[in-house]
């Protein structure tokens, strides 16, 4: 089984993650994206939410030549 992160820990790596919510919601996502050094975020539904990394993928911005100068300030990358 995957390391499961739970809510407000940090995003270790960008990617696609599984959510697991207890209990259930059925309205919900099973996958989200999520950006590495942003938080896994809370769900005001549930008791437990998990999320376990299913497919890494590399946030447009975390991809040099791809980026604009603005982007780095946002990324807290200095210039290259």
């Amino acid at each position: 089984m995957a390391h499961a992160f739970q809510p407000g820990e940090d995003v270790p790596t960008s990617g696609v993650y599984r959510i697991t919510h207890a209990p259930p919601h059925p309205a919900m996502p099973e996958e989200v994206t999520a950006i590495k050094g942003r938080q896994f975020p809370s769900c005001p539904l549930c008791d437990h939410l998990t999320y376990e990394l299913i497919h890494p993928a590399l946030h447009v911005r975390e991809v040099p030549p791809l980026f604009e100068p603005d982007d780095l300030k946002e990324v807290g990358m200095r210039d290259a």
